[in-house]
């Protein structure tokens, strides 16, 4: 049934919309001035932040890093600000724009709860993340915006209640919409003070302990208006200790069966039985979401010593554990296992947060399996884990590390077409990196005189002043008819503030710049190749 809170807990538009500034007497002119200024500054803090990018993939020193991180995270800071100035705009004019594009909402969650947990715990608090197992991981959305939405929303309450100890959770709502998943995020565990909750979202003057700053004021509103523009609901469940639930519904996409088999990482291990040795909680539990996600049955250790016990009490397929554990470690619980005969038929996998020279040495000569340093990224994980789990690896096998995944990973022909410098070096250093061949240029129609002389596993184009459909354009190129002639996918890219052309062969539309995340995803959905050996 579709999600539905109680009548009394809801946070009603009056309560919210107190904190909102008033309504300006001409809004349409004055939302249009402040979205042409808002504009130039977003595109001036967005190219510092693509230089900043493109300075940090090379080499500097211990100084000039931080000091780029820093203006890193400067225009970052600023450009959130613009972002919340140009959607309440778009609010008041009806002209916001959410985007739509695929997106695996698990990855989405798991990144966003990680990256808010650290927040909390660096001002010395505790924090407890709880992400479900069973998170929809094919949907339709816009992902940038609700990363946005739910970032300022934690931030805001959390840094105005210094005094708790927070439960971030993420759950799955049961629906009787086929074509929806409801996720909800949610802040447990703030306290026995509903009405202070509350006061967050319309602060007094009677409260100025708790009253919100102009800007958060602005920012609290603006996130709320978003949230119901996506057809979704913030409340407050006044239980004993309060929260706050985010409900959102997300397009449900089907599942390609055939490119999922097809994908290297989309190997399953129903059946197999895991043990994660990390005294970090939250590694923990990242390792154990994705591996339970994959079928394993996961069972975790804080230390060498307790894996040991574990592992003499129990039979497991796989064991992943740092170099650095408290008593004996990683190297040493390796070892011990071999020696006790409890590694027989079983992978070992190192995965340490700093290696050493020696380490990969170390790893061979005591028969270990693979050794990556952290952080590692779930494809890689799962591609790492396909080819150490193979029934036909060999008994003493080459030790697996992060530049023989490099060598075995597919290697693509990506055509690039992008009028920006900026973003074509960033596309550059990211495709290099990642692996792939590409070309890049800065017209269609230089584009589609690539395609006619090379055959490309992907396309990206950037879709502002694009007129003419690419498909009549491919085929005026080439002299054939469109439906004769190769296409691989398409993947049309815009500026978060642009809207670009509407074109009916695009595979994929997103937002620039390219991540090295979406990438992924986009091969992950967009390309079919055999899984490895």
């Amino acid at each position: 049934m579709t999600p539905s809170p109680e009548p009394h807990a809801a946070l009603s538009s009056t309560q919210v919309s107190a904190s909102a500034p008033p309504a300006a007497q001409n809004p349409l002119s004055e939302g249009q001035y402040l979205t042409e200024l808002s504009r130039e500054i977003r595109l001036g803090l967005q190219e510092i932040l693509k230089l900043a990018a493109l300075s940090l993939d090379t080499d500097l020193g211990p100084n000039q890093r931080d000091y780029l991180q820093q203006i890193q995270a400067g225009a970052q800071s600023l450009l959130d600000r613009a972002e919340i100035l140009v959607d309440m705009t778009h609010l008041q004019t009806g002209a916001i724009g959410l985007v739509q594009i695929p997106f695996n909402p698990a990855v989405l969650f798991t990144d966003l709860t990680n990256a808010i947990a650290d927040s909390v715990q660096a001002q010395g608090r505790r924090v407890h993340l709880d992400l479900a197992n069973d998170l929809p991981n094919h949907n339709q959305g816009d992902p940038g915006r609700i990363r946005q939405i739910l970032t300022i929303l934690a931030n805001a309450l959390l840094i105005h209640l210094p005094d708790v100890n927070p439960c971030i959770q993420m759950r799955r709502l049961e629906s009787d919409d086929p074509k929806l998943d409801w996720v909800r995020f949610s802040l447990l565990d703030l306290g026995q003070r509903p009405d202070e909750l509350r006061r967050f979202f319309a602060p007094s003057a009677e409260t100025p302990e708790t009253k919100l700053s102009y800007l958060d004021c602005l920012q609290v509103e603006t996130c709320r208006r978003l949230i119901e523009s996506m057809g979704g609901r913030i409340w407050i469940d006044d239980q004993s200790p309060t929260a706050l639930h985010i409900d959102l519904p997300l397009v449900r996409l089907p599942t390609d069966k055939t490119a999922e088999t097809a994908a290297p990482w989309a190997t399953r291990w129903n059946g197999k039985r895991a043990l994660i040795v990390d005294d970090h909680r939250e590694t923990q539990r990242t390792l154990s979401y994705w591996l339970k996600d994959w079928g394993f049955a996961v069972e975790q250790a804080s230390s060498g010593i307790q894996a040991l016990e574990l592992a003499r009490s129990q039979r497991f397929d796989l064991y992943l554990f740092d170099s650095v554990l408290p008593g004996l470690d990683g190297f040493t619980l390796a070892q011990q296992l071999k020696v006790e005969g409890l590694a027989e038929q079983r992978a070992l996998v190192m995965l340490a947060s700093l290696g050493q020279r020696g380490d990969a040495e170390r790893c061979r000569s005591l028969g270990i399996d693979a050794f990556l340093t952290k952080p590692i990224p779930p494809f890689e994980l799962r591609a790492l884990l396909s080819r150490v789990l193979a029934p036909e690896r060999p008994a003493k096998g080459p030790l697996i590390t992060r530049h023989l995944l490099a060598e075995h990973r597919p290697h693509l022909r990506i055509l690039f077409i992008e009028p920006d410098p900026i973003h074509q070096k960033l596309a550059a250093a990211l495709f290099q990196q990642a692996g792939h061949d590409t070309a890049i240029v800065s017209d269609p129609y230089t584009g589609i005189a690539c395609l006619k002389t090379a055959d490309y596993d992907l396309v990206f184009i950037d879709l502002v002043g694009l007129q003419d459909p690419l498909t009549g354009m491919l085929a005026q190129m080439t002299g054939e008819p469109a439906q004769t002639v190769r296409q691989p996918p398409i993947i049309g890219m815009v500026a978060p503030d642009e809207q670009g052309s509407e074109i009916p062969e695009l595979a994929a539309r997103i937002s620039k710049p390219l991540t090295p995340l979406v990438l992924e995803e986009l091969i992950r959905r967009l390309i079919q190749y055999p899984a490895p050996g």
